[in-house]
């Protein structure tokens, strides 16, 4: 007979996910990682809008906006 001390981390239930469930989790994940896309896709477009840059100065500023948030989201 084991205590639940000596059971571990994480004794309990065991859960089954279906992998129905689990595409739905990547679908969103998906869905809100294109949101964000998209929301610095036109934060950098209105922000030259109105100004002369070129337009490759509006690509490396969207790109260093998309690096800060890659490496946001991994630490």
């Amino acid at each position: 007979m084991s205590s639940p001390v000596s059971a571990g981390i994480g004794a309990g239930p065991r859960v089954h996910i279906t992998k129905k469930e689990t595409m739905r989790v990547k679908t969103l994940g998906i869905l809100i990682a294109g949101a964000l896309l998209a929301t610095l896709f036109v934060e950098a477009r209105t922000r030259y809008e109105s100004t002369d840059r070129v337009s490759t100065d509006l690509m490396a500023d969207l790109n260093d906006s998309i690096q800060q948030l890659w490496w946001g989201v991994i630490r």
